[in-house]
């Protein structure tokens, strides 16, 4: 029996991760039990894991912002977390100082929402630092075991491996129901699929090493375009497909009495198999795609439902009213099976996918989820671990010597 026919859930790391306590999110207070959760977590790594832990702060920081501050960041292990505060504070002031801004990854595309600074300085800064530190600490912690840290690291920043087309194919594999691929873009390049045809398709395209829904269009046959002719002339005029690789999917519709959503899975590997962490629902969309969403939800995957407002994500979810909390979600279950099986079949193929994101929605079928994408979960799972020292406990419990 596979890991999908056991219990779904990761048992008690589940809970505490769809069950928040209510507490005044973002402010003075929270910024800073995030922040000390990871000056603990970080101590403790550096306590019990000194020579692989030391390399891994080099290796994160050298891959991530260049062999210089790699060096000073392993030069200053012992006062690291120091170092972040004073980083993240120069990020703040170098669009001030320096007129050729770099563009912030958090704050390139739509999903900037998920990572909107708190009010208040001393707040902003003690967020800034939980974000920088806080992806270190849960990569290392998660991918520890499967013996590729360089890899794992890797691919914190890049998908070099995992692009979208490596997620589709294990989608394709497991089972998943997935949109249908009906052309690609290669460098400038149309190649229509068999039997399939642009004209007459609402399309969405979809840069296949992208995130955060950077690169993607969601095109109206009719309206946007009409031809490949007039196709190829919005692709010339897309600076951000020059020299990529884009898919060109079906656009498929939500259920109507949703609208436009996504249900965001995150599983880990546990001793077990593959377990579900986290069900969100993404919603209250403004746009197209849910990175537009004005709503975050907790599911509970056993009763199908929505039991309250993500209003611990980030700060642009804290004031939500919350007005789809328990809302029934037929299908959940299925989706979160499916989740683990693809998981379960990623993790052959790429052993330190230790966690993954899953983005799926439900369709115009009652019941139905189609997965649009899977994501190394670098930059999910860390606000599961460090989210207040219960926490950040059970995840060392479960993950890190001598525990584990």
């Amino acid at each position: 029996s596979g890991p999908t026919k056991k219990r779904l859930t990761a048992g008690y790391l589940y809970e505490i991760n769809t069950h928040y306590p209510d507490r005044e999110w973002f402010g003075l207070f929270d910024s800073l039990v995030r922040f000390g959760t990871c000056v603990g977590l970080y101590y403790y790594a550096v306590a019990t894991h000194p020579i692989s832990f030391c390399r891994h702060v080099y290796t994160w920081n050298a891959t991530w912002f260049g062999t210089l501050y790699g060096l000073i960041s392993l030069v200053s292990v012992l006062h690291y977390p120091l170092l972040v505060m004073v980083w993240a504070a120069w990020k703040r002031l170098k669009p001030f100082l320096i007129k050729n801004k770099e563009a912030d990854w958090m704050m390139a595309g739509p999903g900037r929402v998920f990572f909107i600074s708190p009010e208040g300085r001393i707040a902003t800064l003690l967020w800034d630092s939980y974000l920088e530190i806080s992806q270190m600490l849960g990569v290392f912690l998660m991918c520890r075991k499967s013996g590729q840290m360089d890899l794992a690291i890797e691919h914190s920043v890049y998908d070099r491996l995992t692009d979208k087309d490596f997620w589709r194919a294990v989608m394709y594999d497991s089972g998943m129901r997935i949109p249908k691929e009906l052309a690609r873009l290669d460098d400038g390049k149309l190649t229509v699929h068999a039997d399939c045809q642009l004209e007459g398709n609402d399309i969405v395209a979809k840069v296949t090493d992208s995130y955060l829904g950077i690169g993607d269009k969601f095109l109206t046959h009719g309206v946007d375009f009409s031809t490949q002719e007039s196709f190829m002339k919005i692709a010339s005029e897309e600076k951000g497909w020059a020299g990529k690789n884009v898919l060109l999917i079906e656009w498929m519709r939500p259920l109507p009495s949703l609208g436009v959503h996504s249900l965001d899975i995150v599983t880990i590997a546990t001793d077990n198999g593959p377990k579900v962490l986290s069900v969100l629902y993404w919603g209250e969309c403004t746009g197209a795609s849910s990175h537009t969403a004005r709503g975050g939800y907790c599911i509970d995957v056993e009763s199908e439902t929505i039991i309250a407002p993500a209003k611990f994500y980030s700060p642009f979810f804290a004031s939500q009213k919350g007005a789809l909390t328990g809302t029934k979600l037929p299908g959940v279950k299925d989706a979160v099976r499916q989740a683990l099986d693809g998981h379960a079949a990623a993790i052959k193929k790429q052993p330190w996918l230790r966690m993954i994101g899953w983005d799926c929605m439900f369709t115009k079928k009652p019941g139905e989820v189609v997965f649009f994408e899977g994501n190394f979960a670098a930059s999910r799972i860390h606000r599961r671990i460090t989210f207040s020292p219960k926490h950040a406990a059970k995840f060392v419990q479960e993950y890190s010597w001598p525990f584990a």
